[in-house]
């Protein structure tokens, strides 16, 4: 990652780095930002540290009042860099879940019954959380893939 001065996107504890000429994602306002865009809600963070980019997890644990270090994130994170990201297969979910996954989020929540839906999300993903720890990744994986699947269905229905 280039250097980042502080009071940029790029610098806040709110974004999630993608690239470098790439515009990666900010978890407060919900919208995609260049690293060196000026922040209007800055907050210190780790500006050498790469996207988080869990955006339906966050989103969940954020709605059910849950730290960014919580134990659903903190696994979640772990499964995607140490497993997912070492195969050509996992690195293509990942680009297509952070092509998709914002919007699904957007979506989600300007639902009516978006407590239930997160409520649900929530119990997938201790489910996940649960399978991941007992080192059962593949299957892990695509519990992850069966609720990203439901996440999107919900959001797209009226």
């Amino acid at each position: 990652m280039a250097y980042v001065a502080e009071n940029t996107c790029g610098s806040c504890k709110n974004y999630e780095y993608a690239g470098e000429y790439q515009k990666g994602y900010c978890s407060y306002y919900r919208s995609y930002y260049y690293h060196d865009d000026s922040c209007s809600h800055w907050e210190r963070g780790n500006v050498t540290s790469a996207s988080s980019g869990c955006f339906l997890t966050t989103a969940c644990c954020e709605y059910m009042g849950l730290p960014d270090d919580c134990r659903e994130l903190t696994v979640m994170r772990n499964v995607r860099d140490t497993y997912l990201k070492n195969t050509d297969i996992g690195k293509a979910m990942i680009d297509l879940y952070y092509e998709k996954a914002p919007d699904i989020v957007a979506k989600l929540d300007k639902k009516i019954n978006k407590s239930e839906i997160y409520k649900n999300i929530y119990d997938k993903i201790c489910r996940i959380t649960n399978l991941a720890e007992k080192q059962q990744l593949p299957e892990a994986v695509g519990e992850y893939v069966a609720l990203v699947m439901y996440a999107e269905k919900e959001a797209a229905d009226n």
